[in-house]
């Protein structure tokens, strides 16, 4: 336990130094804008689906272990990092993360999104597993906390004609994003995993799975100001109407940048991914590696994911401590 405590205090350690790091990939809503040509803008409303969607795929929860549980006495401490493939070279990534200050664009976007995190789960009776996890975007602002409950249908058979029968579970988990100025992300996800336990001289086991995932990207945005380097109420010169009557505040100045203070409109959006792993376990060190990619186009698996949004993969390492 005492090791398991250590390799737990380190893992927090590394994800709190990551917030020392500079901020390129946070997002940037107001720079999504459209102007209207009269000092008016609107939000770009199709790249912030285009962004969130992508985002979103990140955020999803990996699938980083098969379809068996830990079992009643189990408990696994873990700690893992993904990298999430991104479109670098479009537009709504280049003008929708802040990058590294004092432009207009981020005119260097990752290539990625890298996350570590640090996963705790626990076996219970009846074939159920709960978890809890906590982890960071690197070059971010950028954390994710999650959830998940696993139920294993088929588990443990190992010996007479049921030993060809794989580990067979469903999964359901949640994961939300914070740090994000203006951004509200919420992804919940339900998995299918097959899995099959194979023991190699009594003390290793490799545990090949493959694993359909179907996820939905809840986005929403606050209250934007697209022309942050304009002071709307400057310009209003707001008086105060002594009045009871009256409003609060009056303009006796410019009011068109006041129109400027904008919200997205919500993205509710659908996706789905096959997962490939493997993992390895000796006594108590488990490692694993998973790849993800998508089933469908994202714009062809919900209708409220514009056109032109690529397909996306996922690769997945783990390094747990398993009881």
């Amino acid at each position: 336990m005492v090791r398991v405590l250590a390799v737990a205090v380190l893992a927090v350690a590394l994800l709190g130094g990551a917030t020392a790091r500079a901020d390129d990939m946070d997002p940037a809503l107001y720079r999504l804008r459209i102007d209207g040509g009269d000092g008016t803008f609107s939000p770009d409303q199709a790249a912030f689906a285009r962004l969130t969607s992508q985002l979103g795929f990140a955020v999803a929860a990996p699938v980083t272990t098969g379809a068996a549980t830990t079992g009643t006495q189990g408990f696994y401490v873990g700690f893992e990092t993904s990298i999430a493939s991104i479109d670098d070279g479009a537009d709504y990534w280049r003008l929708g993360t802040e990058g590294n200050g004092g432009a207009d664009e981020n005119r260097f976007v990752n290539g990625s999104l890298v996350s570590s995190r640090l996963h705790v789960r626990k076996g219970l009776p009846f074939g159920i597993e709960i978890g809890l996890e906590g982890g960071h975007f690197y070059d971010s602002s950028l954390w994710v906390w999650g959830a998940d409950l696993k139920i294993a249908i088929l588990e443990g058979f190992r010996e007479g004609w049921q030993a060809i029968l794989p580990d067979i579970a469903v999964r359901g988990t949640v994961r939300s994003l914070a740090g994000a100025r203006d951004l509200q992300l919420t992804v919940p996800s339900f998995d299918v995993i097959v899995s099959k336990r194979l023991v190699l001289g009594k003390v290793l086991e490799l545990t090949p799975m493959v694993a359909a995932q179907f996820f939905w990207i809840a986005a929403d945005s606050e209250v934007v100001d697209l022309t942050p380097g304009t002071d709307a109420y400057a310009a209003c010169d707001p008086v105060a109407t002594p009045d009871p009557e009256s409003p609060p505040l009056a303009c006796q100045g410019d009011t068109s940048d006041l129109a400027n203070n904008r919200s997205f409109d919500e993205l509710r959006a659908f996706r789905s991914r096959l997962a490939l792993g493997l993992s390895g376990r000796y006594r108590y060190l488990s490692l694993g590696v998973t790849f993800h990619i998508d089933l469908l186009d994202p714009s062809n698996a919900d209708d409220d994911v514009p056109d032109d949004v690529r397909n996306q993969w996922d690769l997945t390492v783990s390094v747990a401590a398993r009881y």
